[in-house]
């Protein structure tokens, strides 16, 4: 009857400690879920930080590319203004040029033939070089 009560005794604190094993088995894997949470929802947290630290730089770098590309299209319109504004210059500058040529040509035929009707030698005189020593 001993060696029942002891098998029995056995029987209680081998079935005691594998409950307490089970249960702080238990609480160690509810711990560590809740641990793995925690981390999970920091690096969640962290990701939402880096995405939104992302998104502010994008926004901020296309509104710098949006005021370059502007600034690019007013020197354009200006180069574009200017080359025009030179090319028209330059046909005035030429226009000018020419209206002397043709002015300094009806000036020189009107000397000619007013000299003509002076001197009519005046075209052989044109032509006969002399030497004053």
């Amino acid at each position: 009857m001993l060696a029942k009560l002891r098998q029995e005794m056995t029987e209680e604190q081998e079935a005691a400690v594998a409950e307490g094993a089970a249960r702080e088995r238990k609480r160690l894997e509810s711990e560590l879920d809740r641990e793995r949470n925690r981390q999970m929802k920091q690096e969640a947290a962290k990701q939402v930080a880096f995405n939104e630290a992302l998104r502010r730089v994008a926004a901020d770098k296309d509104r710098q590319m949006d005021a370059m590309r502007q600034e690019c299209e007013r020197m354009k319109l200006s180069v574009d203004k200017f080359t025009e504004d030179q090319a028209k210059a330059e046909r005035e500058l030429l226009e000018q040029r020419e209206t002397i040529r043709r002015l300094q040509l009806q000036q020189h035929r009107r000397s000619s033939r007013a000299l003509r009707h002076v001197n009519p030698d005046y075209d052989n005189m044109s032509t006969s070089v002399a030497v004053v020593t």
